[in-house]
């Protein structure tokens, strides 16, 4: 029996098979030229496991073809998720004039980093100003700004007219508590959880309801055919 692919599924599957031989060359060139020794090859797993699924979903997503002025509740309540998301995850600080920091005293500015950490971990963003900090590993912030697009389109999805945003909110609260819990679980890992929950675990605790909540956002939004 002869497996025949449409020309859509063939070239998703050829997309794929270049991203991963894209991601295994990357690694092999970091382990390489880095210096660095790992004493746990998960953490190189873990970036692509978010940057992938959020790959997936986003390419089988069906655009939609609402006028922009019914996608602004939707919108509004996409990027108060991201910030609520960002926030948790402390990919966003208050700046240094909440801590009582001043030029003299603080480093201030914009810093990209590549060599230094692995890839999908980078390239980082790290920003330090007066107002805000961002402290951005790739892979999360790939992964935050998809699932707060999945929720925005399941806000939009469940009722395309007035007040889609107000009502859509509600039918994705349990979707969106896991990266909640999550992200929350992840940054206390290290005082309040047991002794037992390592790095690695938390990591793996995090993607594990990360890939959850982008199913669950996924799962009833309206798909390409492939």
């Amino acid at each position: 029996m002869t497996l025949v692919l449409s020309l859509p599924k063939r070239n998703l599957l050829l997309l794929f098979l270049f991203i991963f031989i894209l991601e295994f060359s990357l690694i092999i060139v970091y382990l390489l030229y880095s210096g660095a020794i790992l004493t746990d090859p998960l953490i190189l797993l873990y970036p692509f496991l978010w940057i992938n699924s959020s790959i997936f979903v986003l390419l089988r997503i069906l655009p939609t073809n609402i006028p922009l002025p019914r996608k602004l509740p939707a919108l509004l309540l996409g990027f108060l998720y991201f910030v609520v998301l960002a926030y948790l995850s402390s990919i966003l600080d208050p700046g240094h004039i909440f801590h009582g920091h001043t030029i003299s005293n603080h480093d201030f500015g914009l810093r990209v980093a590549f060599a230094s950490m692995p890839p999908g971990w980078a390239p980082s963003l790290f920003y330090s100003g007066n107002l805000v900090s961002i402290y951005a590993l790739f892979f999360e912030l790939i992964g935050y700004l998809s699932l707060s697009y999945l929720f925005y389109r399941s806000v939009l999805n469940f009722d395309r007219f007035a007040l889609s945003g107000a009502i859509g909110v509600f039918s994705c609260v349990g979707c969106t508590l896991w990266p909640l819990v999550g992200t929350y679980l992840t940054s206390i890992s290290g005082s309040s959880l047991p002794l037992f929950l390592s790095t690695h675990q938390s990591y793996g605790f995090s993607t594990l309801i990360f890939i959850t909540a982008l199913s669950l956002l996924f799962w009833n939004l309206p798909k390409r055919d492939f």
